[in-house]
């Protein structure tokens, strides 16, 4: 909230998409088709661009070393990073889904599994954030990096249109992306209630999540130097 454009890119951007997305097509299937790409898309975003300009700025105005000096641990430092994207995935949830409710009659389930898929994405993207923040030293070169990997993924992943439609060489490219999952597993549990389909879609964000973690800490520098 501190920044004058994160609250922009987190929550009115989003929002913006939504309404001109729902305007354009103005039909409750339209809507539930795109409600919960859009908030599935900008989770990723938040966390894969978010984190990774906060930690590589963090990184090059020395915080992060002065933080390894106080009583506050690594493990610490990657949980209150986790938190915030959790927090945040849950509140931009909340706003999407009350608008494309009220507005496009979305038909939206909220349920034990949309829940878990929110939190494992908050999780999986803050590894992503993470790790690019830890890679790449140069702020400006992080975020372009986030961006290069954010964008791509956006629009490869069957947010905007279905990936049948796509060429099949880039089926199989969305195919090896976490976010295709995470899309069809909120679109499964929330929209079409099927929660088997949805449980095999968890199942691979779950693998995405623990590997991308893993690799963000170890990505992570925390030490005086």
């Amino acid at each position: 909230m501190r920044s004058g454009s994160g609250p922009f890119f987190s929550f009115l951007f989003p929002v913006i998409l939504l309404l001109v997305l729902g305007s354009i097509y103005g039909n409750p299937d339209a809507g539930s088709y795109y409600l919960p790409g859009l908030i599935a898309a900008f989770i990723m975003t938040n966390g894969v661009i978010g984190l990774t300009n906060v930690g590589s700025e963090l990184r090059r105005n020395g915080t992060l070393r002065r933080l390894s000096a106080t009583p506050l641990t690594k493990l610490e430092w990657l949980l209150g990073n986790v938190l915030s994207q959790i927090v945040l995935a849950f509140a931009l949830a909340a706003v999407m889904l009350t608008l494309g409710v009220a507005f496009y009659n979305a038909s939206a389930l909220i349920n034990a599994y949309s829940v878990v898929a929110l939190l494992l994405d908050a999780i999986l993207f803050s590894g992503v954030g993470m790790s690019v923040a830890g890679l790449v030293k140069d702020p400006e070169v992080a975020s372009g990096l986030g961006n290069v990997i954010a964008f791509p993924m956006m629009l490869l992943s069957g947010i905007f249109w279905p990936i049948s439609s796509m060429p099949s060489y880039l089926q199989t490219v969305a195919k090896a992306l976490p976010l295709t999952y995470f899309a069809d597993g909120l679109r499964n549990s929330m929209v079409s209630a099927d929660f088997s389909a949805a449980f095999a879609d968890l199942v691979v964000v779950a693998v995405f999540a623990v590997v991308l973690i893993m690799l963000g800490a170890r990505f992570t520098l925390w030490k005086e130097s």
